[in-house]
């Protein structure tokens, strides 16, 4: 179930760039823009919800 409109949505991540471990989700995410460590980000669109979910899984747990 979608909470909302995925093409309005954006994303703002603080020190996403040098954080290699984050980049994983630049297969979910399209760049907007970036500005030094900060980017900006838009849902791609037709995500596979369920892919996104498993990944999460594997993920959740693991501390920043």
């Amino acid at each position: 179930m979608m909470c909302c409109d995925n093409a309005k949505v954006r994303i703002l991540i603080h020190d996403f760039w040098d954080r290699p471990h984050y980049h994983v989700l630049l297969d979910y995410l399209d760049t907007i823009t970036r500005v030094d460590t900060l980017g900006l980000f838009s849902i791609k669109e037709n995500l596979d919800m369920a892919l996104v979910e498993k990944e999460y899984e594997l993920f959740k747990l693991i501390p920043d």
